[in-house]
């Protein structure tokens, strides 16, 4: 399992990648479960998932060594010396040769993927269909994007602070059914949410949208659900184990994003001393 050394090259690649951000972010490469893999271990996508490595039946090591292959055939490994450029200093591990070199936009990334002083992630279940926004946050306010598709190909992107709250929101809600005005707020028993009975949990048995929104730093982690139903967004701090009763509280489509730049903002504080 490849152990994280981060060089100078490394750091420089992954703040060139942090200054390009924009407004209207550019795909910058898609990368496969195998392919993370191969380059970065498997313990890279405990936080964002792995859907195609995690199907039954899928040969791991095989798949990896596979893609190692089709990533030097691209290019995007170099093996031969003599191509390779010069890596610096270590800056985190341990110096060690390294019998590869990766691209260096992608050694940029995978430190940013890796290093991130907090992550915020939204897992998306929209009828049987799960995928996962992943938000890499660095203290000084940039944002590393990755969206996780269904099938396991990982899309990654820089956008602006402000544009991950904006993307953050349409992810959570696609339909744009949050209004101008907040709903009201109410608490029900978690069972009658569950089994949808009452007036509140008709309400979110009509949800087409159905988020479950992680942040996690060095000083704390927070988690809400947020429903999006046919005709409004619903917000619900995640119950603790054993708590028999929630708080929902319905959105306004600026509530939504209000919530959501306070996540980006807890997140990227640096951590207590």
């Amino acid at each position: 399992m490849p152990t994280l050394t981060v060089t100078e090259r490394d750091a420089a690649g992954a703040m060139e990648l942090l200054a390009s951000a924009a407004e209207d972010p550019q795909l910058l490469i898609v990368l496969t479960d195998e392919e993370i893999t191969a380059l970065a271990g498997r313990d890279s996508l405990t936080l964002t998932g792995s859907p195609y490595l995690d199907q039954e039946g899928v040969d791991e090591t095989a798949h990896a060594s596979a893609a190692l292959r089709s990533l030097i055939a691209r290019g995007l490994v170099v093996t031969a010396d003599e191509g390779m450029e010069e890596e610096g200093e270590v800056i985190i591990g341990e110096a060690t040769a390294r019998a590869v070199q990766i691209d260096r936009p992608i050694a940029g990334l995978l430190m940013l993927h890796s290093t991130a002083s907090a992550v915020v992630h939204v897992t998306r279940q929209v009828s049987e269909q799960l995928t996962r926004l992943v938000l890499h946050v660095e203290t000084d306010g940039g944002v590393l994007e990755e969206f996780v598709s269904a099938d396991g190909f990982h899309r990654f992107s820089v956008p602006t602070r402000s544009a991950a709250v904006e993307r953050l929101a349409r992810y959570i809600d696609p339909g744009a059914v949050a209004g101008d005005e907040g709903g009201r707020s109410a608490t029900a028993p978690v069972a009658a949410l569950d089994s949808g009975e009452g007036e509140l949990g008709g309400e979110l048995a009509d949800t087409r949208t159905l988020s479950v929104l992680t942040a996690a730093s060095a000083d704390e982690a927070s988690q809400a659900t947020i429903f999006a139903t046919s005709g409004a967004v619903y917000a619900m701090d995640t119950p603790e184990e054993g708590e028999a009763e929630a708080t929902v509280n319905g959105l306004s489509a600026a509530e939504l994003r209000t919530m959501l730049a306070e996540v980006l903002d807890r997140s990227s504080r640096a951590p207590s001393a």
